[in-house]
C-alpha cells in the first residue's frame, strides 16, 4: 500500500473548526461550573475577614480595658467610629487609624478592608461592635453586629445579629 497524503506538498498546520469549536463547548462547561464556586469562595473569605476583625477588635479592646481600669479609648464610652470612613462598595478600602481613637488601641489590620467596623455603648451597656460590607458589589449592605457584656472584668459575648444582603 502506498504512502498517500490529502494535500501533496502541504503539510497539516493549525486546528480544524470542529476541534476549536470543541474546545470552546469544553471551555465553556468548566466556566460555567467554576464561575459560581469562585464567587462563592470570594464571599466566603471577605466574611472570614469579618469575623477575624471583630474579634481581634474585642480582643484588643479587653486588653485595653482591663490595663486602663475600665476605660475605653475615648473615655467612659468608647470613640471607636465606622472605619474605614467611605461607605461599603465592594471594594477593599484603607483603616484609618488617626479616625476617632483607634490609634490608642495600639493595634491596626493589615492592608485594606472589605468591612467598616464600629464599636459603641448602646442603651443598656452592652458594648457593640458592627460590621457593615458591599459583599459583592451589587449596593446591598451585609450588616453584623455583635453584643458583648461586662462580666467578671471581662466582656463576654451575648448575642449576634446578621441581617442585609445575603447570599
Amino acid at each position: 500500500m502506498a504512502n498517500r497524503k490529502l494535500h501533496p506538498g502541504h503539510t497539516r498546520r493549525g486546528f480544524t473548526l470542529i476541534e476549536l469549536m470543541i474546545v470552546v463547548c469544553i471551555v465553556g462547561l468548566l466556566s460555567t461550573v467554576a464561575l459560581p464556586e469562585f464567587q462563592n469562595i470570594m464571599l466566603r473569605s471577605k466574611q472570614a475577614e469579618r469575623e477575624l476583625m471583630m474579634n481581634s477588635i474585642m480582643r484588643v479592646l479587653n486588653e485595653y480595658t482591663s490595663a486602663h481600669g475600665g476605660q475605653f479609648p475615648g473615655g467612659a464610652a468608647p470613640d471607636l467610629p465606622f472605619n474605614p470612613v467611605s461607605a461599603p462598595n465592594g471594594k477593599k478600602q484603607p483603616f484609618d487609624l488617626e479616625l476617632g481613637h483607634w490609634k490608642d488601641l495600639g493595634w491596626a489590620p493589615d492592608g485594606h478592608l472589605y468591612y467598616r467596623y464600629e464599636v459603641l455603648l448602646n442603651g443598656d451597656g452592652d458594648l457593640v461592635i458592627t460590621a457593615k460590607g458591599d459583599l459583592n458589589n451589587n449596593e446591598l449592605v451585609n450588616y453584623k453586629e455583635i453584643k458583648f457584656r461586662l462580666q467578671n472584668g471581662m466582656w463576654q459575648r451575648m448575642a449576634e445579629t446578621e441581617y442585609g444582603d445575603h447570599f
